[in-house]
């Protein structure tokens, strides 16, 4: 959406590869370090668990639910050490990317 509305300012941000994309919107000061740092962080670490779940399921279609085998066997993949921690884990990542979009595009909480 930060590229949808501002690429009209900015040319570099019309066709760039994610990485480059948010080191762009960075540049233009549209992200913080902070945030580029989270979200960097947040979409290495879901694409990796995504890409655990293609190999485990076999298919295209991949949904983490938590009370899984998939999900014992991600978080051991991953080297951490217990399923509470793994869903700490991907709790903070989601709070962080809803913090960010949610300051980024003003929304208020009701």
């Amino acid at each position: 959406l930060i590229q949808l509305e501002n690429s009209h300012l900015f040319n570099d941000l019309k066709l760039s590869p994610l990485f480059t994309l948010l080191e762009q919107l960075k540049k233009h000061q549209l992200l913080n370090k902070e945030d580029l740092s989270l979200l960097t962080e947040a979409h290495i670490y879901y694409r990796t668990i995504e890409s655990m779940l293609h190999l485990f399921k076999k298919r295209s279609a991949a949904t983490l639910k938590l009370d899984s085998d998939n999900f014992s066997k991600i978080r051991e993949r991953l080297k951490i050490s217990s399923d509470e921690a793994f869903k700490d884990m991907l709790s903070e990542l989601q709070n962080g990317v809803h913090q960010i979009y949610n300051k980024t595009f003003k929304v208020q909480k009701t």
